[in-house]
């Protein structure tokens, strides 16, 4: 029993755990988070495992959040229905084809607003995706 309580109160006082209230949203809601802008070159299809064993080099943005989020499931969507809890890494794009603000801001802190969704293809490689609408640089 000691054991429950214990966890319990772990669980009650860990910031990075949030209650199903304090969760952002999947779409069409709009959030904001802020973290840190990384690129990395991950390996593509076909396998999604080596780039050395001949799998595309797949160019990704990710933001290093500043604090893990946790994202609502919804029951009525297809994608979305999952709950994501203690996500600390975020894959992010644009909604269109404009790279060039992410490539400017790699290593910078950031603010990024857009919709979430679930990850569906071997190309997310977060649990959680964000479509962003705007990206800027913050002071620390």
């Amino acid at each position: 029993m000691l054991e429950v309580a214990t966890l319990v109160l772990v669980t009650a006082l860990s910031p990075g755990i949030r209650s199903a209230d304090s969760c952002l949203s999947y779409e069409p809601a709009a959030v904001r988070f802020t973290g840190v802008l990384v690129r990395r070159v991950l390996p593509g299809p076909p396998n999604y495992e080596s780039i050395q064993q001949g799998d595309a080099p797949e160019p990704t943005f990710l933001v290093a959040l500043t604090r893990p989020i946790c994202v609502s499931g919804d029951s009525t969507s297809e994608v979305n229905r999952e709950t994501e809890v203690g996500l600390d890494t975020i894959q992010v794009g644009p909604n269109d084809s404009n790279w060039k603000p992410f490539r400017r801001l790699v290593g910078k802190r950031v603010e990024v607003s857009g919709t979430l969704f679930h990850a569906i293809t071997g190309h997310h490689r977060t649990r959680v995706v964000m479509t962003v609408r705007a990206i800027k640089r913050v002071d620390q």
